[in-house]
């Protein structure tokens, strides 16, 4: 799998190989909070240190760390013992997935104390971490809690990071959340601050050539606190980008997709849809597979990695979240990809731009080699971008745009939906799924999400959309991909759209 995958606990409830206890050493570096002095060395401006790996505290911060080196499967994790070097607790080794596992990591723990006795962080707001990787990868990093069973699933909050040669960053802790699979059995940031026992950084996709990763200095800050120590970079503190959201399908063949996050239709396709095993989701036939609406976001980069069959159609479109929980979206949408067979095409549908602003037709359908393909859409204020493997394919400026698609475009969030035709020479196959957000995206999009969740609420506790109109089938705003002759498209349902009472567009 591409960019992301196998936790160091499995994903959606897959078989885990026990984890052999953790092993530390003496420690002469006293780590209280709430309760205690702060360690030597912590910064007395609001932030408390949790490890670093310089001077005096170096030796007690290298005894509380603990090498992670796990697969399901013998043979597809190596790594060399943990060293101190450059003021960083370092581990090389290599990252496989050739004896078949179906997730292995690389990585390392750091523990609050040789007790791992639990940290209260809740007064805290951001984690300063120093990351170093010789590859440009991104790393998963944890705050784990003392509950076993958390632990087992891995199911304690995450953020997923880029990170190359040497950088420090901050991350909001209201970034971190469990993993999509975990479900209700996932333990969230605000749950896991009183009583966090360690912070776990980690490789989870595997890699053709030797790893090495580095952690430094480890801190946690309260919102205004001074930098501690200067950044190795010129990154700037809290700027990210991470990954706010993931799917990475790493679960046993037949796990279906957790519910509360998707909305697969037809009834037959949800049955049909799941994942194969082998770290992708295999949606057969004719599905449409929508996230729900509470994801919905604004600004970022919205990634897939999939593979279309050969002769097969699919569409892939972030598309204005519904106020209602109606069955279909607002107005406007940004096109991902979509594939009809031969051809492919990228673009924006919205009002206003029907007759000046066409789809753009690639010159070349990557998918015709039968291969994973990686496709992505940057959303920014000043401009929107389509890549696919990394290369802009379009571009586009919203404020060059007919002023109803601006209006469009400035309305509402956007959720993922995908539709699948079917055809070709098998089930379209998804690698991972994810956004990645810097946390200046998410405090500009903030505004907007309240706006649409209370006019959302403002509608539906005046029952603004009659029961009528929500029994209604969903209308397509353009005919869905056409499917393989066996399979006949159904002609387009006719859309009525109409101001309501708010001045909202609301379509039936």
């Amino acid at each position: 799998m591409a960019p992301r995958t196998a936790p160091t606990t499995p994903a959606m409830g897959r078989a885990r190989c026990p984890r052999p206890p953790l092993r530390w050493a003496a420690l002469s570096l006293a780590m209280a909070l709430g309760g205690g002095a702060l360690p030597a060395g912590a910064a007395t401006d609001g932030g408390m240190v949790w490890a670093d790996f310089g001077g005096e505290a170096a030796e007690a911060a290298a005894a509380r760390v603990n090498v992670i080196a796990l697969a399901d499967k013998p043979g597809d994790v190596r790594a060399e013992p943990m060293a101190i070097t450059d003021r960083m607790a370092r581990v090389n080794g290599r990252l496989s997935r050739s004896a078949g596992s179906q997730w292995s990591t690389l990585g390392l723990e750091v523990a609050a104390s040789d007790t791992a006795r639990p940290v209260d962080l809740s007064g805290y707001d951001s984690l300063r971490i120093h990351v170093s990787s010789n590859q440009a990868r991104d790393v998963r990093i944890r705050l784990k809690g003392p509950d076993a069973a958390t632990q087992s699933t891995g199911c304690y909050p995450v953020v997923f990071q880029r990170v190359g040669r040497a950088e420090q960053l901050e991350i909001p802790l209201s970034a971190f959340s469990p993993e999509g699979y975990c479900g209700a059995r996932g333990a969230s940031i605000q749950q896991t601050l009183p009583a966090v026992v360690s912070v776990e950084v980690t490789y989870n996709e595997p890699a053709e050539a030797p790893l090495s990763l580095g952690v430094g200095r480890i801190e946690f800050v309260r919102a205004g606190a001074a930098e501690a120590a200067p950044a190795r970079t010129a990154a700037a503190p809290g700027a990210g980008p991470y990954v706010v959201w993931a799917e990475d399908f790493n679960a046993a063949a037949g796990t279906h997709l957790d519910d509360t996050r998707w909305h697969v239709e037809p009834a037959a396709a949800a049955a049909a849809t799941a994942l194969d095993g082998k770290g992708h989701l295999a949606v057969p036939g004719r599905a449409t597979l929508r996230l729900d609406d509470d994801l919905a976001w604004v600004y970022g980069r919205m990634e897939l990695r999939l593979r279309v069959p050969k002769g097969a159609a699919m569409r892939a479109s972030l598309r204005g979240a519904p106020l209602a929980r109606l069955p279909w979206p607002e107005d406007g949408e940004f096109v991902l990809v979509e594939v009809d067979k031969g051809s492919a095409q990228v673009g924006a549908n919205a009002p206003g731009l029907e007759a000046g602003h066409p789809p753009i037709p690639l010159a070349a359908n990557p998918w015709q080699d039968g291969g994973f393909h990686t496709l992505a859409l940057d959303w920014a204020p000043q401009l929107i971008r389509w890549q696919i493997d990394g290369e802009t394919v379009h571009s586009a400026v919203p404020t060059d745009w007919p002023e109803p698609a601006r209006r469009a475009v400035d309305h509402w969030p956007v959720v993922l939906d995908i539709e699948s035709a079917g055809g070709g020479d098998g089930p379209l196959l998804i690698d991972h799924m994810r956004l990645v957000q810097t946390a200046d995206q998410q405090a500009a999009g903030r505004e907007r999400l309240a706006k649409w969740q209370l006019a959302r609420a403002a509608l539906e506790d005046a029952d603004a959309v009659s029961p009528a109109a929500q029994a209604k089938p969903r209308p397509a705003r353009r005919p869905p991909p056409p499917a393989r002759p066996a399979e006949p498209t159904p002609p387009p349902r006719v859309v009525k759209c109409e101001r309501n009472r708010l001045g909202l567009m609301m379509c039936y």
